[in-house]
């Protein structure tokens, strides 16, 4: 009986743990010790950076068997480097290591670090070329060579931090190189207060390694900046430049403390061009070839500058100082008057300038005749009178145009008007000038008197016939009615006269 109970109970106990299936958790859960919480903790603290302590290029390129091997560092999460771009015509394979290289554009390459201190090595193929080109970035802290005929050029760090490389190949031995050679353009400018120099060397080197040249400054200069891609040495006044492969440019201005000049470099061309501010005129004693400016390629800023082409012969000069006379700021080219004698009233004009202006501040008009506008091209200028009284009107440079209006009174008298019409007269004679006087249908012009030149109003052939023939019949009727012949004479020409008006 008691074996039936205790199958009978585990039966019932069976089912009721069928009936009722264990609950799931509502989500997952870790458990980890203590240490390894405090552990994950301080490596989430850690900053996280990455770094190429060295690239190094090594293998020949005559037996093509380049390498790039990138030693470095990671800490943290370990960050990608990216380690340099502009690689074209460039192909990296076969890398091992501890670390991944991968290819992020064209030309630029990435470092993906799987240890804390790792070290890649790839080869390296240049395609159709015997130069490498790359632009090193911030992430690299130094490049090295060892490559056996190659040559590492490094130009101008930029603002990031980058660096642009070239790795050149040498194809003859060293004493095979040719020298550089430079063709030299120096301009001296004299100053009043100084005399300023501005040197432009360019330099080319036909060989495919760098080429030394020696810049010497002998003619007692103050250099106060030099502008070139190539690096140099200074040694007192001596400037040694490396010059890399192809045509360069040393550029060099300041402040030249002597009254001579001696080429700094020995050069196969060498062009000298002195000028002078127009109150200076030098007296240049030299051996030196005299040549034209143009043949130079140097743009002087002044007129009247003169070239030679020298080598290393010394040029002397000595600068006289000129008095500076009274001078014409601006020029007159066209003056047009244009004049209205009306019935009543004074006469209108109006005067067209057209000026061309070197530098003077201001263009004085006369008071008379009297101005009642003014206009510089095309816009109304506010009329303004100096102590003497002369109507100012401000100019700009170059090429102007200067409008006014203006008034004069005219005397009348008997049916009679006269008198002298005045037009704005300036300092500077006009290099053309026209006048243009009109009337109303009333008036008759008896005189005008322009200059040098006089018009009388005439009659014309038929007034004079019809003149003669009214003075005949009325000396005629003169006659018919007894008048003496003097008498008629004179009453009949007058009256033929009178009538004409």
């Amino acid at each position: 009986m008691r074996r039936i109970a205790i199958a009978v109970s585990l039966f019932l106990a069976t089912f009721a743990l069928a009936d009722d299936p264990p609950q799931q958790p509502s989500s997952a859960q870790v458990t980890i010790g203590l240490e390894q919480y405090q552990t994950l903790l301080r490596n989430s603290d850690r900053p996280s950076a990455s770094v190429i302590d060295t690239l190094l290029l090594s293998g020949s390129f005559r037996e093509k068997s380049l390498s790039i091997t990138f030693s470095g560092r990671s800490v943290g999460s370990r960050p990608v480097v990216p380690a340099f771009e502009d690689a074209n015509d460039v192909t990296i394979s076969n890398c091992t290591g501890d670390a991944m290289l991968t290819r992020t554009s064209k030309g630029a390459f990435t470092v993906v670090p799987l240890k804390d201190a790792f070290i890649l090595t790839c080869s390296l193929s240049v395609l159709g070329s015997d130069r490498l080109k790359m632009n090193v970035l911030p992430g690299v802290l130094a490049l090295r060579t060892s490559v056996s005929d190659g040559e590492l050029i490094a130009g101008d760090e930029s603002e990031d931090g980058s660096r642009d490389y070239s790795l050149v190949r040498h194809v003859g031995a060293p004493g095979e190189a040719l020298p550089a050679t430079a063709t030299g353009r120096y301009l001296i400018t004299l100053l009043p207060d100084a005399t300023r120099f501005h040197y432009t060397i360019d330099v080319h080197n036909p060989n495919r390694t760098p080429s030394p040249i020696v810049v010497t400054l002998g003619s007692n200069e103050h250099l106060q900046q030099i502008d070139s891609a190539a690096p140099y040495d200074v040694d007192a006044n001596k400037y040694s430049f490396v010059i890399p492969p192809g045509d360069s440019s040393i550029s060099m201005n300041g402040e030249l403390r002597g009254a001579s000049f001696v080429a700094p470099v020995s050069a196969s061309l060498q062009y000298l061009v002195i000028e002078s501010h127009p109150l200076l005129r030098p007296s240049v004693e030299s051996p030196a070839k005299r040549i034209s400016v143009g043949e130079t390629g140097i743009t002087p800023q002044y007129r009247g500058a003169i070239a030679f082409e020298t080598n290393r012969e010394r040029i002397d000069w000595k600068v006289t100082r000129l008095e500076a006379l009274h001078t014409i700021s601006y020029a007159v080219n066209d003056v047009r008057h244009t004049l209205f004698v009306p019935m009543d009233g004074p006469i209108l004009g109006e005067s067209t300038l057209v000026i061309h202006n070197e530098g003077a501040p201001e263009l004085l008009l006369p008071p008379a005749p009297e101005p009642t506008y003014v206009s510089l091209q095309n816009e109304p200028v506010l009329m303004t009178k100096d102590k003497s009284g002369l109507v100012s009107v401000p100019l700009s440079s170059g090429d102007q145009q200067v409008v006014e209006q203006h008034r004069q009174p005219f005397k009348r008298a008997a049916g009679f008007g006269f008198g002298t019409l005045a037009v704005p007269k300036l300092d500077v004679p006009a290099t053309q000038t026209s006048v243009r006087l009109s009337y109303p249908e009333e008036w008759m012009p008896l005189i005008e008197r322009f200059s040098t030149q006089t018009r009388v109003w005439l009659p014309s052939g038929g007034e004079v016939l019809l003149l003669v023939i009214l003075a005949l019949w009325i000396e005629r009727v003169l006659n018919w009615i007894g008048l003496g012949t003097k008498k008629r004479l004179a009453v009949a020409i007058l009256l033929a006269v009178a009538s004409s008006f």
